[in-house]
């Protein structure tokens, strides 16, 4: 058995209109502490024999550490864990990237850059900090020594003319032939800036039009559209984001971080402050324990997620309800569902669009 590790850095530039995520602006000492308490918990973490499959440094925007900095993380990981055969992701910003072809940063083997739009007017409305032209400056430094890049687009920006200008972007974002790319659609959360728009919001027929042209463009261009939001060439896709999606342990270090021991979820304060304070030596809280039940019914869930679907034998076990059975038969009818060779059931892109909605009704 694997395990996956999640290292939070709650730092950012700035923070963007539409991000609820815990993140900060902070002062040089500021981060220095807190990388120091970071691994300090890391040092004081109990051991595991287990085979660490996957890191992942996100955030904020873990790249606004400096080179020291992350290297002096990798290394405590390192030391504790042994991450050598590991997939290992750093989010990077167009406007952070250049200090991530160091010798001790190549210890990365992928990296995730939120671009969001190609397009100058979107990014400037999502309150980014760079240019499109900028992003694919960064994206081909990038290159010339990284072979697993991720890029981000957001669909349903409330922008005049969104659709050709998704166009554009999805467009140049192929051109650049990253392995992996993440395709949100927007969402206007309570507390951000961009939830003062959401009356601009474009119509739910428009947003599932735009989902739909995505996926149908990026598999043309070779890519497997294999969870809700994300698309891979073959190989590549996450290995950190399958371990959530497929129910697998995953630690966690850092204020704000989530984990998973395979039945507690648990998270630590969001509170930079207090961390430093107690020198990264804080109490994860529970956020819930589940039961046999529970953690059956989420693997449903997690499975309706990714074009590799729920087993077969869950599935049959759904169908021994007549109703659900018959719903079941017309989502295939609907072409919102199929059966895969192996005999697992799994949704299109057109079920995902309303999976909420499927998945209420199989449960």
């Amino acid at each position: 058995m694997s395990i996956s590790i999640y290292i939070h850095i709650p730092f950012c530039a700035s923070k963007c209109k539409y991000c609820d995520f815990y993140s900060a602006p902070a002062t040089e000492e500021i981060r220095e502490k807190y990388v120091s308490a970071l691994i300090s918990q890391i040092n004081s973490s109990e051991n595991s024999s287990k085979t660490v499959k996957s890191v992942y440094f996100g955030g904020g925007t873990p790249s606004v550490l400096t080179e020291k900095q992350l290297f002096s993380v990798l290394e405590a990981l390192d030391k504790k864990y042994n991450i050598s055969s590991a997939e290992k992701t750093l989010e990077v910003n167009p406007d952070s990237v250049f200090t991530a072809r160091s010798e001790n940063l190549l210890w990365f083997n992928r990296f995730s850059m939120g671009v969001q739009s190609f397009d100058d007017e979107e990014l400037k409305l999502l309150g980014r900090r760079h240019s499109s032209a900028e992003a694919v400056k960064a994206y081909e430094f990038l290159r010339e020594f990284a072979s697993n890049i991720n890029l981000d687009l957001i669909i349903g920006i409330p922008s005049e003319d969104h659709t050709k200008k998704l166009e554009n972007s999805l467009n140049t974002l192929l051109s650049l032939e990253p392995e992996h790319s993440s395709v949100y659609i927007l969402k206007y959360e309570e507390g951000t800036p961009m939830f003062k728009m959401a009356d601009e919001a474009l119509s739910d027929d428009i947003v599932s039009d735009l989902y739909l042209y995505v996926s149908e463009k990026m598999q043309e261009h070779g890519y497997e559209h294999y969870e809700i939001s994300n698309y891979a060439e073959h190989g590549f896709r996450s290995v950190h984001n399958c371990a959530y999606w497929e129910q697998e342990k995953y630690l966690a270090f850092g204020t704000g971080a989530y984990g998973f021991d395979g039945e507690r979820r648990y998270h630590f304060e969001k509170n930079v402050s207090e961390y430093i304070l107690q020198n990264g030596n804080v109490s994860p809280i529970t956020d819930e324990i589940l039961d046999a039940d529970q953690i059956a019914s989420e693997k449903i869930v997690l499975g309706l997620r990714m074009s590799d679907g729920i087993d077969k034998k869950i599935f049959e076990n759904i169908c021994k309800d007549k109703y659900k059975n018959r719903f079941c038969d017309n989502l295939i009818k609907n072409r919102m569902a199929n059966i895969l060779p192996n005999g697992n059931f799994a949704l299109t892109p057109k079920g995902w669009l309303v999976s909420n909605t499927i998945i209420e009704e199989l449960m």
